[in-house]
């Protein structure tokens, strides 16, 4: 059941964190105990992830859901993937989630407490239909409503 005090909003299919993230290796100024150079690995979140975080916010602005809630809130995501392949479903939430944030609608990604992703059939381009609900203030005893 849909409240008024929801936010539902649609935005484009996610990339799977499989293409989120790139994986960068930097040398070092010194080298290891064994003479050769030292490097470390950075992430770094790729050009489809980047590219995926301009789309959301372009469809937010046009949604006008723009309301940086700094709530702790519940999501629904209705996942509609752009074809019948196989896909882990949890490995759509970290770009989704940190579009949302770099949208405005959320403050940060770490006010969530309860986050469900289902994934329906598949529609041509796919889509992500979001809803997200406060969750109002509960005594300090550690128990969601």
């Amino acid at each position: 059941m849909i409240r008024p005090t929801d936010l539902t909003l649609a935005v484009s299919f996610p990339p799977s964190v499989n293409h989120y993230w790139r994986h960068v290796v930097l040398p070092l100024k010194r080298n290891t105990a064994d003479g050769r150079q030292a490097f470390r690995v950075q992430a770094l979140i790729s050009e489809d992830g980047r590219k995926y975080k301009r789309t959301v916010c372009r469809e937010v602005m046009a949604q006008n859901a723009q309301y940086r809630l700094s709530a702790r809130v519940r999501i629904f995501v209705a996942l509609y993937p752009p074809d019948r392949r196989r896909r882990d479903v949890d490995n759509y939430a970290k770009a989704l989630l940190d579009s949302l944030v770099e949208a405005g609608v959320l403050a940060d990604d770490s006010q969530v407490d309860d986050l469900r992703l289902v994934r329906y059939a598949a529609t041509p381009g796919g889509r992500a239909v979001v809803t997200i609900r406060p969750i109002p203030a509960a005594p300090e005893q550690g128990v969601l409503v």
